[in-house]
């Protein structure tokens, strides 16, 4: 692996995880030369970069794990359905989504959000994906 030893000194490795232990963003993932660390590594070790419009998705749920083997690249859509089949998203998913062009504003009759107070409000940002 072409790592660089400014990155191994932020790595706690172990028998299951490598957990980093440098600076994290606000998310809760570990950042490193400007970029997330799982992305680093897992580009190091695979001498690849991720395909545009994917992201590493962690089998290990572990946001600050950098272990190769625990990422994999998928789409947002299979990153969100793994979150959903492991149970770590809130009761239900949001349907709500900004219109389109052409399309009316008002929501429809009835309930359409399911799930906590949280998830209402992270309906309402702008340019976030959620599952149909």
């Amino acid at each position: 692996m072409a790592f660089n030893e400014d990155f191994w000194a932020n790595v706690q490795t172990g028998p299951d995880c490598w957990d980093w232990r440098g600076p994290v963003s606000h998310a809760g993932y570990g950042r490193y030369g400007g970029r997330a660390a799982h992305r680093y590594a897992w580009e190091s070790a695979n001498d690849a970069t991720i395909p545009h419009g994917m992201v590493l998705c962690h089998t290990c749920d572990n946001r600050l794990c950098v272990r190769p083997s625990h990422l994999w690249p998928g789409t947002y859509q299979e990153n969100s359905r793994d979150m959903v089949d492991k149970g770590r998203g809130t009761a239900g998913i949001s349907r709500i989504r900004r219109p389109r062009i052409g399309e009316s504003c008002a929501l429809p009759a009835g309930p359409t959000i399911i799930g906590s107070a949280h998830s209402a409000l992270m309906a309402t940002i702008p340019n976030r994906t959620y599952l149909p």
